[in-house]
């Protein structure tokens, strides 16, 4: 069975609806009354064109952004006036089936002044007795929740809008596709590029590209051109949007919808704010001349900022360079006591290897004519004694020094008479056969001194 499939929203909710493909704007007051409770006669549909006419097959109708809003029982009427306002963020006019396109308004200077603002459409209903008049609802225009609410187009509400439609790639791809050249689109993000045109002195020109003939001829016959290229790439930061359905929605919210190609101006000398926004102009030399008058008008603010921004710049580097020489000490430094703890290290772990030695010299013989007393007479004047067995090599001399603590490395002995001197070739002598028994008085020494 064919069905068909959408939300819609209620509150800040919404709610997943499918019914038969046949299903009428009946079934549906139906069904909501079911999920809701809200009944029938107090339910208005909002962003549904049906002219009150319930038996409407929904299918043939446009489900975009449908709203339902509990009203009392006597709003039966304000309903039907609400239904059957223009709504600027559903105007289709695809002739083609496909698309969502919204066409030009021809109008002079004197009929835009006599445009009347129906943002908020009074609506007034009338009894035998008594005129009533109320405010008819204004459509809520993120159905999808994914914008952000509010009611009035700003510099901010403006950036956090566009920063989720971000095309760096718009001019790339109208060259792969059409072969020409157009201003070269700003790669970062609406923030970015409005910071890069303070650094710059120069203002943001913002470009909302939709997919559509209005928006295509706009490049193909006014922003190709070679003038408009070489002025907007040498005064302006261009920035470039892709506006999706959903997006077209929300951005219709905030702004009197006339017609693509959309651009603003923005300038960001002290904060975000909007200079012009140009809708709907199709002769290059208007808006050519809008962009000289804008940049030529704040020449000097742009001027001024931008030199500011040279010194915050160079203020910038400055402190940077500090910083970076700042981190750069702390590096050596932490490299300097790196090695003095690993040179420290070193020398502990080789003195404690020294003091290891004295493990393997035996224990000190009783006196007996198999011993020899040896009195180390060390570099300090201090003077260690201790007995031997004669038949100890001169290395277990060392090994004993070692234990005690003594710093020398490589051991030179010395009797005083005869003077006798013994270094590490001789150190596999015994204490007998070096002479040295039953008793030697020794002044030890570095070999390397």
């Amino acid at each position: 069975m064919d069905e068909i499939s959408f939300d819609v929203l209620f509150g800040d909710s919404p709610l997943p609806i499918t019914l038969d493909i046949n299903a009428t704007v009946a079934d549906l007051k139906s069904i909501l009354e079911m999920f809701t409770g809200v009944p029938a006669d107090q339910q208005m549909l909002v962003n549904l064109s049906y002219n009150n006419n319930e038996s409407a097959v929904l299918a043939s109708l446009d489900l975009k952004n449908v709203e339902m809003v509990q009203v009392p029982p006597s709003s039966t009427t304000a309903e039907t006036a609400a239904a059957n306002v223009v709504d600027l963020t559903n105007v289709n006019n695809d002739t083609s089936g496909g698309g969502n396109i919204h066409p030009p308004m021809d109008l002079s200077d004197d009929d835009i002044d006599d445009i009347v603002d129906i943002t908020t459409p009074t609506i007034t209903t009338t009894t035998p007795t008594t005129t009533t008049t109320t405010t008819g609802y204004v459509p809520s225009p993120y159905a999808t929740n994914f914008f952000p609410e509010v009611n009035q187009l700003s510099a901010q509400n403006l950036i956090d809008f566009l920063d989720q439609l971000s095309y760096p790639e718009f001019s790339e791809d109208f060259f792969e596709q059409f072969s020409v050249v157009l201003p070269q689109s700003f790669s970062g993000s609406y923030k970015e590029a409005l910071a890069a045109a303070k650094r710059q002195g120069k203002l943001v020109l913002t470009y909302l590209h939709s997919d559509n003939d209005l928006s295509l001829n706009f490049c193909l016959d006014i922003l190709r051109s070679e003038e408009m290229v070489e002025f907007i790439n040498e005064n302006y930061v261009f920035w470039t949007a892709r506006i999706t359905p959903e997006a077209e929605s929300f951005l219709f919210s905030l702004i009197q919808f006339e017609s693509y190609p959309i651009l603003a101006i923005i300038s960001n000398t002290s904060s975000p704010q909007i200079v012009e926004v140009i809708q709907g102009v199709s002769d290059k030399d208007q808006i050519y001349n809008k962009l000289v008058n804008e940049t030529t008008a704040r020449s000097d603010d742009l001027a001024k900022v931008k030199a500011e921004e040279e010194v915050n710049e160079r203020d910038r580097i400055i402190v940077q360079e500090q910083d970076q020489a700042y981190q750069e000490s702390l590096r050596a430094d932490k490299e300097k006591q790196q090695k003095a703890e690993e040179e420290r290290q070193r020398i502990e772990d080789k003195k404690n290897e020294k003091i290891s030695r004295g493990d393997l010299v035996p224990t000190e013989p009783p006196k007996g004519p198999n011993t020899t007393q040896i009195i180390f007479k060390l570099p300090d004047d201090s003077k260690v004694e201790r007995r031997f067995s004669s038949n100890e090599k001169l290395e277990m001399l060392c090994n004993f020094l070692d234990g005690n603590g003594c710093e020398i490395e490589n051991y030179q002995f010395v009797t005083q008479y005869p003077k006798k001197v013994f270094t590490k070739a001789d150190f596999n002598q015994t204490l007998k056969d070096a002479g040295l028994s039953p008793q030697s008085i020794l002044n030890v020494r570095s070999n390397d001194d």
